[in-house]
């Protein structure tokens, strides 16, 4: 798990500052070579440093970056929903084209009320056999976890249990954030799956239940707000337990 700073016009501000400071030090100390001019201006130089640093850190957003491993049956459009996810909606596949390996996909999302975001590096996965295994080389210590099912197939219900045991091992033991996604809510007049059921499971699992269309305008993003919300909790409360050890 990655965090990386995205700085403000303020790092700007304050390394011109420092630049300055350490200038007229230089200056300062050409004309007159004495100890305590040396001394002046290293103790400048290390108070500019810390400030632009304390200023940055207080100014900067924080961009979480993470990986997420979307998993499921095929069929069931995990793709589909990916590619409405990243394209805002603009991206349907109105054609099933049965992906064969690992596909990336490349996702900001901003938190709401906060000026903070989550950078999503999405692994849409293969959902046959013959290629499920090839695609587990390429889940390396993921983040988080989305398990996607059809809500008009059982089948890819009881599925969801097999592929987040194919997931977990690859977490080296952590209990990432997850969540089970319900897929073609349009069709809810041939579900076979009930929302109760499906809820009542993914909470034993540990993952939140999310009923989704990967057709409907405004459905598919509540499956990845909730993942980002919850990878950046998890992020600030691991930055919270290293500052009570300093």
């Amino acid at each position: 798990m990655l965090c990386v700073l995205r700085v403000s016009l303020s790092l700007c501000v304050c390394v011109c500052v420092c630049v300055c400071v350490c200038m007229l030090c230089v200056c300062v100390c050409v004309f007159s070579l004495s100890l305590c001019c040396v001394c002046l201006c290293f103790f400048c130089v290390c108070v500019c440093v810390c400030v632009c640093v304390c200023v940055c850190l207080y100014v900067c957003v924080c961009v979480c970056v993470c990986v997420c491993v979307c998993s499921g049956d095929a069929a069931v459009g995990k793709s589909s929903l990916c590619q409405m996810f990243r394209s805002d909606g603009a991206v349907f596949q109105k054609n099933y084209t049965m992906n064969v390996g690992v596909e990336l996909l490349e996702k900001s999302v901003s938190i709401p009320d906060t000026s903070d975001a989550v950078e999503f590096y999405i692994y849409d996965s293969a959902g046959r056999e013959p290629f499920a295994d090839a695609c587990e080389n390429m889940w390396n210590q993921p983040s988080l976890m989305c398990v996607v099912f059809d809500i008009t197939s059982e089948a890819s219900f009881t599925s969801c249990s097999r592929w987040i045991d194919r997931v977990r091992p690859h977490c080296n033991g952590l209990q990432v954030p997850g969540v089970l996604v319900g897929n073609k809510s349009d069709l809810s007049s041939r579900r076979e799956v009930d929302t109760a059921a499906a809820r009542s499971w993914a909470q034993s699992q540990g993952l939140e239940y999310h009923e989704t269309s990967a057709k409907e305008i405004g459905q598919y993003e509540a499956p990845f707000l909730s993942l980002a919300r919850a990878f950046l909790s998890l992020y600030q409360d691991q930055i919270q337990i290293i500052q009570s050890l300093v």
